[in-house]
């Protein structure tokens, strides 16, 4: 069994970087395509039994979590950007769904939260397709992080090639460094040096340090899901409920869409997303 997990919000925003960069590009549906190919890329890459595709966007619109625990928390995002970037995120969620792949949404955590009780609730390997590097605390012996701009896949054997960091300190680091792209300082005074004394246990953290590194702690740990018993059953619902392929669906949207790069090559598509699941049928097409 082998599960690909998806960071949406992740590939939605590479795609409508790159589309929007295009002439042209902002004003269509080509950054739909480009998230619709990279997923088919990543299918064939891969060759998963399930998909999931993980958002941000809560059920019901709730309140992030994080943001009331620290109100500068992800502060320096630009809305207005951002709205643009999800504006066409609806067709994207029915044209996967049409794939059988699920997309699965938090309460009041966030798609990390999602991704990291995929790979610790489900069984067999799990691959996660993401740019942002949170999620290599996630990694085990059954679970790996594809960075696709890199092309590379971070396991447990290459970890510490790859990150530079040894497995077991990689939160506690990442604490202490903080996040720039996430607005969250690091833990004043802990420069490169000064974190290498205190794994060496040459130094200790201050109170007023230690207060700061739990702080960040909180933010960035992906095991949340645990202490909230609502969002724990509502991520096992989503898991239970079955996500069938509907290929009709999914050719009709395109043709809505005028998504003519995928209505050109159905065949490619359906190999991708939906042969294993419905064999006896896609050989009885081959025999018509």
């Amino acid at each position: 069994m082998k599960t690909l997990i998806i960071d949406g919000n992740n590939l939605v925003h590479r795609c409508f970087w790159v589309a929007n960069n295009q002439a042209g590009g902002e004003d269509t549906f080509l950054h739909v395509y480009m998230f619709l190919n990279s997923l088919k890329t990543y299918a064939e890459k891969f060759k998963p039994d399930n998909i999931y595709c993980c958002w941000d966007e809560k059920k019901d619109y709730g309140v992030n979590e994080r943001k009331e625990m620290f109100a500068e928390y992800k502060g320096n995002r630009d809305r207005e950007y951002s709205a643009q970037v999800h504006s066409k995120n609806e067709y994207i969620k029915q044209l996967v769904e049409a794939l059988g792949i699920k997309n699965f949404f938090p309460l009041r955590l966030e798609a990390d939260d999602c991704m990291a009780f995929l790979v610790n609730e489900t069984p067999g390997k799990k691959v996660i397709v993401t740019v942002d590097k949170d999620l290599c605390q996630c990694i085990n012996k059954d679970v790996s992080v594809y960075d696709p701009i890199r092309k590379q896949e971070i396991n447990i054997d290459n970890f510490m090639d790859v990150t530079k960091v040894n497995k077991n300190h990689y939160l506690i680091e990442k604490c202490m460094r903080g996040d720039k792209s996430d607005n969250v300082p690091g833990v004043t005074g802990m420069g490169k040096k000064k974190i290498e004394k205190f794994f060496n246990g040459d130094y200790h953290l201050t109170n007023e340090q230690n207060e700061e590194f739990k702080r960040n702690y909180e933010l960035f740990r992906l095991d949340k899901y645990k202490i909230h018993a609502d969002e724990y059953e509502w991520y096992k619902e989503q898991v239970s409920i079955e996500q069938p392929h509907n290929f009709n669906q999914f050719k009709q949207i395109c043709q809505d869409l005028n998504l003519q790069s995928v209505l050109k090559k159905q065949d490619k598509w359906y190999d991708a997303f939906c042969f294993s699941r419905d064999y006896s049928s896609h050989i009885l097409n081959l025999l018509k």
